[in-house]
C-alpha cells in the first residue's frame, strides 16, 4: 500500500460504509435526507443574505454554525442506524427552531415575514415522525409565535439589522421557499398514495391467484376422495382405496399448511431470531431428513469441489432448515432423474456467502424461469417420477430468505436447451463482519434474481 492509498483508505472505508447503510435503508434515507436537505438549503440561502446584508458578526457566526450542524446531520444519515433517524429528525427540527428564533429576533421580530417558517416545524414532523410529534412541534411553534406577538404588541423594540436590499431577498426566499416546501410535501404524499395503491393491487392480484390455486388443488383432492369413497362402496376393496384417500387427505393438509406458513411469514406473525449458524450443520440435518426420499430415486447428495466448510451466516436454523434448504433439496430430488447426483457447496464471494445446490435433472425452460418469481403462487410442475407439489414452495423459500436479509439466485438449462441441463439454486447471505460489493445484471423481481442461460 503506497502513501496515497494509505491516506485515502479511511475515506474509502467511510464511503463503503455509507454505501452499505444506504443499500439497507434506502427508502428511509431518501425520505429523511430529502426533508433535511431541503431545509438545509433554505437555511444556507438565508444565511448568505445575513452574511451579505447584516453587520452583526454574532448573528453571522450563529447562523453559519447552525447551518453546519444541519449539514452534518444530513451526512450522518448515511452512518446512523435506522432506529436513530427519528431522534436525529427531532434534534434537527429543534436546531431549525433555534435558527428561526434567533433569525426572527434580529430581523424585526413579529413584524418580519420569516416568522411564517415556524409552521414548517410541524410540517416536517408530519413527514418524518408520528402524529404526536406534529402536535408537539405545532404547540411549541405556536408558543414561540405568541411570545413574539405579545412582545411586539407590548411595545418591545426588536432589532432590525437587515438593510432594505436584504429585506427584498428575504421576501423572495420566504414566498418562493414556501412554494418549494409545499410542492415537496405534496409530492411525498402523492408518492405514498401511489405506492399504497400499487401495493393494494399487488395484494389483490396475489389473493386472486392464491384462491385460484387453492380451489384447483383442493378440488382435485376432494374429487379423488369422493371417487375413492364411491368405489369402496361398489368393490368392497378398501386397502388400496384407503391409501388413495390418505394421499388425497395429506395433499389437502399440505396445501392448507403451506398457506398458513406463507401468511404468517408475510405478516411477521412468527418471531425469527437470526443467530450465527454453521451451514454444514443445516446441510447434514436436511440431507438426512430427505435421505429416504432421495433413496427412492437413487439420488446421491455430494459436496461440491469448491465447498468451504464451517462457514457461518446469520439465520434462524429452524425456519431455514425446514422452509428453505429442505425446500431446495426436495425440488432437486423431484426434478432429478433416477440415480442422479445433487451437488451441495458453500463458497464465500466478496463479502457474501452462497449455499449452492445444483442438480442435473430436466431443468427449467426459459419462459418458465422468468415467470417463477413474479410474486405469484404457481401451479406445481410434476417431478420426473410424477411427484406432485403445492406450488407454494418457492414463495415460502423467498419469503424466509428476505427475513434473513438474503436473496435467491437461480440458473437453469432445460433438456431442450442444451446437454448440460439442470438447475443451480444459490442461497445468498451477507457474510458476518463483511460488507457486500456484489453486483449483477440479472433479472430482478423484488428480492429474487433470475439468472439467464
Amino acid at each position: 500500500m503506497n502513501i496515497i492509498e494509505t491516506i485515502l483508505f479511511p475515506f474509502k472505508k467511510l464511503v463503503n460504509k455509507a454505501k452499505f447503510n444506504y443499500s439497507n435503508s434506502k427508502n428511509d434515507i431518501d425520505l429523511f435526507g430529502g426533508a433535511i436537505l431541503a431545509t438545509n438549503l433554505l437555511m444556507w440561502a438565508y444565511t448568505l443574505v445575513v452574511v451579505r446584508y447584516v453587520d452583526s458578526s454574532v448573528v453571522k457566526y450563529v447562523c453559519i454554525t447552525v447551518c453546519f450542524i444541519q449539514s452534518i446531520g444530513f451526512l450522518s444519515l448515511f452512518y446512523l442506524a435506522k432506529e436513530n433517524f427519528k431522534l436525529l429528525a427531532n434534534v434537527l427540527i429543534a436546531g431549525g427552531l433555534i435558527y428561526q428564533i434567533f433569525y426572527n429576533y434580529y430581523t424585526g421580530g413579529f413584524a418580519t415575514s420569516t416568522l411564517v417558517w415556524l409552521g414548517a416545524n410541524a410540517v416536517f414532523a408530519g413527514v418524518l415522525l408520528e402524529r404526536k410529534w406534529v402536535y408537539i412541534w405545532a404547540v411549541i411553534s405556536v408558543f414561540v409565535g405568541c411570545v413574539f406577538f405579545f412582545s411586539y404588541v407590548g411595545g418591545y423594540n426588536f432589532p432590525r439589522l437587515l438593510n432594505p436590499k436584504g429585506v427584498v431577498y428575504i421576501e423572495f426566499l420566504t414566498k418562493f421557499g414556501w412554494i418549494g416546501v409545499l410542492a415537496y410535501v405534496i409530492s411525498i404524499f402523492c408518492t405514498a398514495q401511489e405506492q399504497s395503491r400499487e401495493l393494494l393491487n399487488k395484494k389483490n392480484e396475489k389473493i386472486d391467484n392464491l384462491l385460484t390455486i387453492l380451489t384447483h388443488d383442493i378440488n382435485n383432492s376432494l374429487t379423488v376422495l369422493k371417487m375413492a369413497n364411491e368405489m369402496s362402496k361398489v368393490t368392497g376393496d378398501t386397502k388400496e382405496l384407503q391409501e388413495t384417500m390418505d394421499r388425497a387427505s395429506f395433499s389437502i393438509g399440505e396445501v392448507v399448511n403451506n398457506v398458513r406458513v406463507l401468511h404468517r411469514a408475510e405478516n411477521d406473525m412468527d418471531v425469527i431470531k437470526c443467530v450465527p449458524c454453521n451451514l454444514d450443520d443445516s446441510i447434514e440435518k436436511c440431507t438426512k431428513m430427505l435421505s429416504g426420499l432421495a433413496a427412492k430415486k437413487g439420488v446421491n447428495f455430494r459436496y461440491a469441489d469448491f465447498h468451504c466448510p464451517d462457514t457461518k451466516v446469520l439465520m434462524d436454523p429452524m425456519y431455514f432448515n425446514h422452509h428453505v434448504l429442505e425446500n431446495v433439496l426436495s425440488n432437486a430430488i423431484k426434478f432429478s432423474k433416477f440415480n442422479g447426483n445433487v451437488d451441495i457447496g458453500v463458497r464465500v464471494n466478496d463479502g457474501e456467502v452462497e449455499l449452492v445446490v445444483k442438480d442435473y435433472g430436466v431443468g427449467i425452460p426459459k419462459t418458465s424461469l422468468v415467470e417463477i418469481f413474479q410474486n405469484k403462487v404457481n401451479r406445481s410442475t410434476p417431478g420426473t417420477d410424477g411427484e406432485k407439489g403445492t406450488g407454494f414452495g418457492l414463495n415460502i423459500l423467498n419469503m424466509f430468505m428476505k427475513k434473513f436479509d438474503g436473496r435467491v439466485l437461480i440458473k437453469s438449462i432445460s433438456e431442450d436447451e442444451g446437454c448440460e441441463h439442470g438447475t443451480e439454486v444459490r442461497l445468498v447471505f451477507k457474510a458476518i463482519h463483511g460488507l457486500s460489493n456484489f453486483e449483477t445484471n440479472d433479472f430482478r423481481f423484488g428480492n429474487l434474481v433470475v439468472k439467464g442461460v
